[in-house]
C-alpha cells in the first residue's frame, strides 16, 4: 500500500505491548485525532463445534484489540479536547445469521461498548462512530483463510440454514459493497457528521443491504414489544 500523504506503521492489536507501540507511533507522528478499529477476522462454524481457544482468539482481536487501542488513545484525545473513534462493526448486528455465531457475538459486544462509550466520551469532545458494512468485495472470507477460520460442519447441521450461510459467506454472492466507496463514506462522515435529532450520527450503514436489514430488525423489534407489552408491564412494582 502507498499514498503520497501517508506513512505506515505496524501495530498488533492483540499484543500486550500495544500501548508501547502506539506511544512510539505518537511520538514519531504526533497526536492521533482519528482512530479506526478495523482489525478483525471471522470464524465460520456452529457454536457447538467451535473450540474455546478459537473463540478466545476471535475476541482477542475483534473486541479486546479495539479496547486496547481505545484505552491507549483516549487520554491523548481528552487532552486535546477532540477526536473521533471509528469502530468497524458489521451488518450481522442487524441480522445475526447461523453459522457465524461467534463472529456475530463479537460485533454485538463491539456495538454495545461503542454505544456506551459514545456517551462516556461526548463531554470531552470525542466522537464515537460505528461503521456497519455489509458483504464487502475483499478477501475477508477468502478460500485461503478457510483452513484456519472454518470449523467443520457436523452432519446434524447438513441441509440446515447454518450450512447455507457458511457456503454463502465463502462464495462471492452477496458481496455487493465496494470497499473503496465504504472507506470514502467513513472519511466523509468523520469530516462532515450527519446530524440526527441534534446529535451526531452513531451508526453508519455501508450498503443498501445493511439499511434493509436495519429496517427489518426495527419492524421485528416493534412487533415483539407490542406482543409482550402487557406481560412486561405486569412485572412493574
Amino acid at each position: 500500500m502507498s499514498h503520497p500523504n501517508a506513512s505506515w506503521e505496524s501495530l498488533d492489536v492483540s499484543s500486550p505491548d500495544l500501548e508501547a507501540q502506539l506511544s512510539t507511533i505518537i511520538n514519531k507522528h504526533g497526536p492521533i485525532d482519528v482512530l479506526v478499529n478495523n482489525a478483525g477476522f471471522s470464524i465460520g462454524g456452529v457454536l457447538k463445534n467451535t473450540p474455546l481457544d478459537l473463540m478466545r482468539s476471535q475476541y482477542e482481536t475483534n473486541v479486546f484489540g479495539a479496547m486496547r487501542t481505545m484505552q491507549a488513545v483516549i487520554p491523548h484525545m481528552r487532552t486535546n479536547g477532540n477526536g473521533v473513534i471509528v469502530n468497524i462493526s458489521s451488518a450481522t448486528f442487524w441480522m445475526a445469521p447461523p453459522g457465524v455465531s461467534v463472529y456475530a457475538s463479537t460485533k454485538f459486544a463491539l456495538e454495545g461498548l461503542s454505544a456506551a462509550l459514545a456517551s462516556e466520551l461526548a463531554p470531552f469532545g470525542i466522537r464515537v462512530l460505528i461503521a456497519q458494512p455489509g458483504g464487502m468485495k475483499t478477501a475477508f472470507a477468502g478460500a485461503e483463510k478457510a483452513g484456519k477460520q472454518l470449523v467443520l460442519l457436523p452432519d446434524a447441521y447438513k441441509g440446515m440454514p447454518a450450512e447455507f450461510v457458511m457456503k454463502f459467506v465463502e462464495s462471492d454472492n452477496g458481496k455487493d459493497t465496494d470497499p473503496e466507496e465504504a472507506a470514502r463514506a467513513i472519511v466523509k462522515e468523520v469530516l462532515e457528521p450527519t446530524m440526527v435529532g441534534g446529535q451526531k450520527l452513531l451508526r453508519l450503514q455501508l450498503g443498501s443491504e445493511v439499511t434493509g436489514a436495519l429496517k427489518g430488525t426495527i419492524n421485528a423489534f416493534t412487533a415483539e414489544a407490542e406482543a409482550v407489552e402487557c406481560k412486561a408491564a405486569a412485572c412493574d412494582i
